[in-house]
């Protein structure tokens, strides 16, 4: 897949500066893919097993709790999201939809596996960045799920959600 310079810049912002020898190897494990307005791109509880990095376009996340709707974010070039599931692929943790159109490139467990097997440097460098992104995330926000409250929204945080994360490291790195 051919990028343009601006759009390897918004690659080298997730998985870090990328030397031009080095294009053609993550650029053959990059999916370019094209989202219209109002697309459902992953809904929550729907197995996934990729990572998207938004190009271009806006998304929201949302997420459904006791029967309500919230809507947690708004993604935009630069942006995103599924590092979890390129780790450890499952059911998606929310539900992401197009708010005007746009593009993103997606990075499959599939094509993680492969660069594990025929690069292996390489995705060692691809894990501990977004190693990095996750660590960063769960210090940030500190929560596991949403409960209602009397009405209000309180933010619960599980310490089994650390051990998850460590497992699916080991998971991928270590095949166990």
């Amino acid at each position: 897949m051919e990028l343009h310079d601006h759009r390897w810049k918004l690659i080298e912002g997730l998985f870090g500066k990328i030397s031009k020898a080095n294009h053609p190897i993550l650029s053959s494990s990059l999916q370019n893919i094209h989202f219209s307005k109002g697309e459902e791109i992953l809904t929550e509880g729907v197995k996934t097993a990729s990572l998207y990095l938004v190009l271009s376009g806006k998304l929201k996340t949302s997420l459904v709790v006791e029967n309500n709707h919230i809507e947690l974010s708004e993604l935009v070039a630069g942006d995103f999201f599924g590092e979890v599931s390129l780790l450890d692929p499952g059911p998606a943790s929310a539900t992401i939809t197009a708010t005007e159109d746009g593009d993103f490139v997606v990075f499959s467990h599939t094509a993680l596996i492969n660069l594990q097997k025929e690069h292996p440097h390489f995705f060692s460098i691809i894990i501990k960045r977004i190693s990095v992104h996750l660590a960063e995330s769960l210090r940030r926000s500190g929560r596991g799920r949403l409960e209602q409250n009397n009405r209000s929204w309180t933010i619960e945080s599980p310490k089994e959600n650390k051990q998850n994360i460590f497992s699916w490291f080991g998971k991928i790195i270590f095949g166990k």
